[in-house]
């Protein structure tokens, strides 16, 4: 496998994230709308409401996930909700999500 890349995505990676994000959706039943992913995603990255982690070979987004700032009233700090995680499916079992779910953490703590 060539080298796998795991970075947090922005905003200028909003045309390689909307395939894989409509795929997602369609795994769990929604029609898909690229229109509509993109203009949800577009509002994600312009109000700073998440932060999305994204694998990638060369130039191809393999897997994805997501994540929404909460807060702990117990700790007093904030924490992260993993909400969305999807590895395309020709990737699954070959160590893509692991690395993936890793690296976002490490990136986030």
């Amino acid at each position: 496998m060539n080298k796998l890349t795991i970075r947090q995505a922005a905003i200028q990676d909003l045309s390689k994230l909307v395939p894989i994000f409509d795929d997602y959706r369609e795994y769990f039943g929604q029609q898909k709308n690229p229109a509509q992913v993109e203009q949800f995603l577009f509002e994600k990255f312009e109000h700073l409401e998440s932060v999305i982690f994204i694998s990638q070979l060369q130039d191809e987004v393999v897997g994805f996930a997501q994540l929404y700032p909460v807060f702990s009233s117990l700790t007093l700090q904030r924490i992260w909700l993993l909400n969305d995680f999807f590895i395309n499916e020709e990737f699954r079992g070959s160590g893509v999500g692991t690395q993936l779910f890793a690296e976002g953490r490490n990136l986030l703590y």
